[in-house]
């Protein structure tokens, strides 16, 4: 009968005191003093006090700088419509309709210009020209030319009157009387290595740059 008691005035007795009782042992544990209950009462005001710290340090934390914008290459001045004398180009040759680097000559009306290939057949050595690409200015100011410029080092073909063939040869220097001394590759047995001849009798085989 005590035994009953017992365990129907326990629930009633835990509301009371405020912690288990455990009918047949002793006492819980001791109730929670004031300070505990007061830490209790503020751990979520410190939580709550961290969040708002981490969202105003996030909302007063400067922004990233937008990578700065590459600098963008200064335009190149518009080239004059055409092309000069002295421009170095590339131009279509009409035989194979191939690309080949060239010298302008002149203009010869206002769709054609006249170039001197780089490397020129012997019988063409002035071609004229539509297609035509531009791959550096010459100096301004230069003149018409009229004729296939040459320098020494270039290499040519000289005229050879015994045979009247044209036979390779190099170019060795240019004369004050404007005769030019070539070299022959191949001289004939009898005759010089070397060999002054007049301009008409010198063609353009392959320019040195």
């Amino acid at each position: 009968a005590l035994a009953l008691l017992a365990l129907l005035a326990a629930p009633a007795l835990e509301a009371f005191v405020g912690f288990a009782v455990h009918p047949f042992g002793s006492a819980g544990s001791a109730p929670p003093s004031a300070a505990a209950l007061a830490n209790r009462a503020v751990r979520p005001a410190r939580g709550g006090a961290k969040t708002a710290r981490h969202a105003a340090k996030k909302k007063a934390a400067p922004k990233k700088k937008a990578a700065a914008k590459k600098e963008e290459p200064a335009e190149e001045p518009e080239e004059a419509a055409g092309f000069n004398p002295g421009d170095r180009v590339s131009a279509k040759w009409h035989e194979d309709r191939q690309w080949y680097p060239a010298l302008v000559l002149y203009q010869k009306d206002d769709t054609t210009w006249d170039v001197s290939f780089d490397e020129p057949t012997e019988p063409e050595q002035i071609s004229s020209v539509q297609d035509i690409k531009l791959i550096k200015r010459g100096e301004k100011g230069a003149e018409e030319m009229h004729e296939v410029p040459l320098k020494v080092g270039d290499k040519v073909w000289g005229w050879w009157m015994d045979d009247r063939k044209w036979y390779d040869a190099t170019l060795e220097s240019i004369e004050e009387d404007g005769k030019l001394k070539i070299k022959w590759n191949e001289p004939d047995e009898d005759g010089p290595e070397i060999e002054a001849k007049p301009r008409h009798e010198v063609k353009l085989r392959k320019r040195k740059w």
